[in-house]
């Protein structure tokens, strides 16, 4: 099975376990977004007289194989489908009782076209995710995060004869998904800031949350998510002074005003606290700026305060 899309099937199994949702239950909403039919389009190679079993139901009990369990070589899918044979039959995936032997399993899987199979199923991988975390939790914010990374070794030193850097992408994170939605290289002659506003503005941002590191926090960036209804968390840079000094002050006036109301949240290792600002407030070119928020981490042998708008 193709490398990516076997590494997006074990991201669904990992997501089942962390959410309160069973096999009959998301095998459900695979059958109620046409899930179950992903594989109908893709092209056979088998020699039509030796086929028994159809290709795509041979696929998709893989798949499900995977998802629910973690299984991964023609045993242990064959035992899995044995073990669950009348609910797939319950779906049209196993008909009069017949189930595929392993070498069976095993010779279709290398008879598909890789190309082919990934650009069919990544985007219905996505698309399930998203229905899968309605029906388990509701509708909620999505967290995706935008970070930059260099591959080290992947450049040419400065006493060689065609110097170069190394290679830097900029990639959007789906913390939500535990997926990678984009990833653009970064030129030589430019940085991270102006690829990663270019990425955000072709990105759909409602309800959704967008992270960043320091380097991000320009006014730029903050204005294009929040034009596009996303909220972002702005770390605050070591030469914003200025405003480091307003979010300290802030803060002092809340504990000292019983009106003012300051949020806390202890996750154990790091300990939060919440401003809302008033509406008035002059966001100094920062469109969409609402909160304050300090956090405390304790994860190191020293305690740590950042600040986060």
């Amino acid at each position: 099975m193709n490398n990516k899309i076997f590494n997006l099937v074990a991201v669904l199994n990992e997501i089942f376990r962390e959410i309160d949702i069973d096999f009959d239950d998301h095998i459900e909403v695979m059958n109620s977004i046409g899930f179950l039919h992903l594989f109908d389009d893709l092209q056979d190679y088998r020699q039509p007289g030796k086929i028994q079993y159809k290709l795509s139901d041979i696929l998709l009990l893989c798949f499900l194989s995977i998802i629910y369990e973690g299984k991964t070589t023609s045993l242990e899918i064959y035992d899995h489908i044995l073990v669950y044979k009348s609910r797939y039959e319950k779906y049209g995936l196993i008909k009069d009782g017949q189930i595929p032997s392993h070498d069976t399993i095993r010779r279709t899987l290398m008879c598909i076209n890789p190309v082919e199979f990934e650009e069919i199923t990544i985007e219905r991988i996505h698309e399930f995710l998203q229905e899968l975390r309605k029906c388990a939790q509701g509708t909620m914010y999505c967290h995706q995060s935008v970070d930059g990374k260099e591959a080290r070794g992947s450049g040419r030193s400065e006493d060689t004869k065609n110097p170069q850097r190394n290679i830097n992408v900029l990639n959007v994170y789906s913390n939500s998904d535990c997926l990678c939605i984009h990833s653009k290289p970064v030129e030589t002659k430019t940085n991270e800031i102006p690829v990663a506003q270019e990425i955000l503005r072709m990105m759909e941002l409602k309800k959704t949350v967008i992270t960043f590191d320091a380097l991000h926090t320009q006014r730029e960036t903050c204005n294009i998510i929040a034009s596009k209804k996303g909220i972002y968390v702005a770390p605050v840079k070591d030469n914003q002074s200025g405003l480091r000094e307003e979010i300290l002050a802030r803060f002092k006036k809340y504990e000292q005003t019983p009106k003012k109301k300051i949020t806390t949240l202890d996750t154990g290792k790091r300990n939060f606290r919440f401003i809302s600002l008033p509406s008035n407030y002059d966001d100094c070119g920062f469109t969409g700026m609402k909160t304050f928020v300090e956090m405390v981490s304790h994860s190191r042998k020293k305690a740590i305060t950042m600040y986060f708008r």
